[in-house]
């Protein structure tokens, strides 16, 4: 109190309040307010509040508030406030060198070395270190080592080394080493190591170790261990584990273990491991899916999905569908449908659709549809349709159609059309067609039509058509109603066919296959001209017919003096034809100039027989004509249709 001592002032010790100690003031100890104490400032320890110490301010310890300290300040303990700005006002400082230099107003510091270093206004620090060099404006750092270095404006650090290191504005820290690196401004890092190295702007870690390396920007971490190490930008992860290891850019996880490790930038997996290793970008896993290796732009949903190398752009919906190694551009949509290696761009719709070794490019809709081995560029539409080994670029759609065996390049359309072993290459349209043992090249069309063993290259057409073993190369046409089966190979069968007024013969070409009418002819080599061909015509005439012809010998009948010979037609004449004629001559040999003329005649024919008389020993030349049936021979032009072209045409 040596030179101008306030009333009501104490100073005790040497040069305490030595010069201008004002009204009301304590000093106590070694130069205590030594200089310029303001009114009401109270300055106990050594050099506390040593120069300057402004109105009401309280300085407790050695050079605590020693120079400067601001207007009702408080300074407790070693060097506390022992540097502070002269406008600083209401400042706390408690702890040793708490708020040692350049502590600003409104400012708290509790602890060693909290707010240390340049403390700006209205900051709070509490605990060792907290704060401890430049605390930003409205900062809170508490705990120890608490945005220790490097608090921005607004920052909150709670906890041991929360936000120790470079805490940006407006950035918040709570936990165990939470935000503890370079947590960049507008982040949130909540749990012990939570957003611990380089958290980005604006992203969110909550949870132990969530976002602990290197979070992008805009990103979210919520759960243990969630998006861990190098979550990119505007990335989220929820759920334990979920993005723990190089999740992508704007990649979403949620859920435990959801997309692990190394989900790719814009892939989404929501569920228990979904997307849990290498999932692609643009892909989506939701439910416990695509487990490992999903490719870019998938999407796999339910249980399993797509769990394991599902390739890209394919989709998979449903409990295990596409489970395992689906391919590129595919489609799996129900319950273990495409589950086993499927193939890609191929379809497999339904439960268990297409479910093991689907091949490329084929389509499986319905339960159990293409269900195992499907060959590629196949399709199988219907309940069990192509359910075993379906052969390449086959058809099968209809309860089990095509249902096991196949064949390359067969169509099979109907309920059990086709249903076991159908051959290569083999039609079977209509129910039950084709169903059992469909030779290879066949057709089957129509209820039934080649049901059972039906052979090679066979035709098929109508309900009923050779249901009952169709033998090799033959053709059936059915329109009867009943069955209509084969006898042998190489036959061609039709029923019903019209028995009409007006009648005429078919031709058949074994060469070409072709069947006609008209003029009958027949063609052959040219006896005599080696580059011709001999071309007869058929005697045409009002009535369709049939003849027979031969030579006989006729001999001497004791019993009617004539003589006599009897002819016998073939045994099934009788059944072909009738009205007979009968048409005799004798014959002579070429060089026989002499000769008797000779009466010949005939009976009628009767029972398959007639006889010849004469009145000599001769030979007989014998012609017989029968008719089979009717044609109408006059016909009105309005009433029927002409075809074929030239002078050989027909009705």
């Amino acid at each position: 109190g040596q030179s101008n001592q306030g009333t009501n002032s104490i100073a005790i010790g040497t040069r305490a309040g030595q010069g201008t100690q004002s009204t009301g003031c304590i000093a106590i100890g070694d130069s205590a307010g030594q200089t310029q104490q303001n009114q009401g400032a109270i300055a106990i320890g050594v050099n506390a509040g040593g120069a300057n110490q402004g109105t009401g301010a309280i300085s407790i310890g050695y050079q605590a508030g020693q120079t400067n300290q601001g207007t009702y300040n408080i300074a407790i303990g070693y060097q506390s406030g022992s540097s502070s700005l002269s406008v600083a006002s209401n400042s706390i400082a408690i702890g040793i060198q708490a708020g040692q230099s350049n502590q600003n107003f409104n400012s708290i510091a509790i602890g060693f070395q909290a707010g240390q270093v340049s403390q700006n206004q209205r900051a709070l620090a509490i605990g060792r270190s907290a704060g401890q060099y430049y605390q930003g404006d409205s900062a809170v750092a508490l705990g120890r080592d608490a945005g220790g270095t490097a608090q921005w404006s607004g920052a909150i650090a709670i906890g041991l080394a929360a936000g120790s290191s470079n805490q940006g504005t407006n950035a918040i820290s709570i936990g165990y080493n939470a935000g503890q690196y370079s947590q960049d401004q507008l982040s949130i890092a909540i749990g012990q190591l939570a957003g611990g190295v380089n958290q980005g702007l604006g992203s969110v870690a909550i949870g132990f170790i969530a976002g602990n390396g290197t979070q992008g920007q805009q990103s979210v971490a919520i759960g243990y261990l969630s998006g861990q190490i190098s979550q990119s930008s505007a990335a989220t992860a929820i759920g334990v584990n979920s993005g723990l290891n190089q999740q992508g850019f704007y990649g979403c996880a949620f859920g435990a273990q959801a997309g692990q490790y190394n989900q790719q930038a814009f892939g989404t997996a929501i569920g228990p491991q979904a997307g849990y290793q290498s999932q692609g970008q643009n892909s989506v896993a939701i439910g416990r899916a695509a487990f490992n290796n999903q490719g870019q732009n998938s999407v796999a949903i339910g249980n399993f999905s797509g769990n394991t190398n599902q390739g890209q752009y394919a989709i998979s919906i449903g409990s295990e569908a596409g489970a395992s190694n689906q391919g590129q551009f595919s489609v799996a949509i129900g319950s273990q449908a495409g589950q086993i290696t499927q193939g890609q761009n191929a379809v497999a719709i339904g439960y268990f659709a297409g479910q093991t070794l689907q091949g490329t490019n084929s389509i499986a809709i319905g339960y159990q549809a293409g269900y195992y081995t499907q060959k590629t560029n196949s399709i199988a539409i219907g309940y069990q349709a192509g359910n075993t080994n379906q052969g390449e670029y086959s058809i099968a759609m209809g309860y089990n159609a095509g249902y096991t065996n196949q064949g390359i390049n067969s169509i099979a359309i109907g309920n059990s059309a086709g249903v076991s072993y159908q051959g290569n290459q083999s039609v079977a349209i209509g129910n039950f067609s084709g169903q059992n043992t469909q030779g290879a090249y066949s057709v089957a069309i129509g209820y039934s039509a080649g049901s059972e063993t039906q052979g090679d290259y066979c035709i098929a057409i109508g309900n009923g058509a050779a249901p009952n073993g169709q033998h090799t190369n033959t053709i059936v046409l059915n329109a009867a109603g009943g069955a209509l089966n084969t006898a042998g190979s190489s036959r061609f069968y039709v029923k019903p066919v019209r028995n009409a007024t007006a009648n005429f013969l078919l031709e058949y070409a074994t060469a070409s296959g072709e069947i006609s009418y008209g003029s009958k002819t027949f063609v052959i080599d040219h006896p005599t001209k080696e580059n011709h061909h001999l071309i007869h015509a058929c005697l045409e005439g009002p009535e369709a017919g049939v003849y027979y012809r031969g030579e006989t010998t006729l001999k001497f009948d004791r019993k009617s003096d004539k003589y006599v010979s009897t002819v016998t037609l073939p045994e099934y004449v009788v059944k072909l034809a009738k009205e007979f004629t009968v048409h005799v001559n004798p014959v002579i040999e070429f060089e026989n100039e002499d000769f008797e003329f000779t009466q010949v005649v005939s009976s009628k024919v009767k029972d398959g027989k007639f006889k010849v008389y004469s009145n000599n020993s001769c030979k007989v030349h014998w012609l017989v004509f029968g008719k089979r049936f009717d044609i109408q021979v006059e016909v009105h032009k309005d009433e029927v249709q002409v075809k074929g072209q030239g002078p050989y045409k027909w009705i």
